[in-house]
């Protein structure tokens, strides 16, 4: 399976962006929800996306951490958590 994942370059320059220290929107938005609602949330993304975000807001890893993980560069580890969020943000939204 290959390892490169299609990326615009709008979510290039929002990876480049992305800082560890800085939560977007999206953050926000996941991080009030409820945990048991995050969960069920969680569970409608595809398993490679569930499996990002369970290590980024539960085991609360650094997307370096991430990325030794799960064996994948740093910056599709930037780009699949951006897309993950924004799916996920989409799924709360339309609950």
């Amino acid at each position: 399976s290959s390892h490169f994942i299609e990326i615009t370059d709008e979510e290039d320059q929002q990876a480049y962006n992305v800082a560890d220290s800085s939560p977007s929107a999206e953050d926000d938005l996941i991080s009030e929800q409820n945990l048991s609602r995050l969960l069920q949330f969680i569970k409608e993304l595809k398993p490679n996306y569930q499996e990002v975000i369970q290590m980024r807001y539960f085991q609360e890893l650094t997307y370096q951490e991430i990325a030794d993980k799960i064996g994948e560069p740093l910056s599709n580890v930037k780009i699949k958590l951006l897309r993950a969020k924004k799916l996920l943000a989409a799924i709360i939204e339309g609950k």
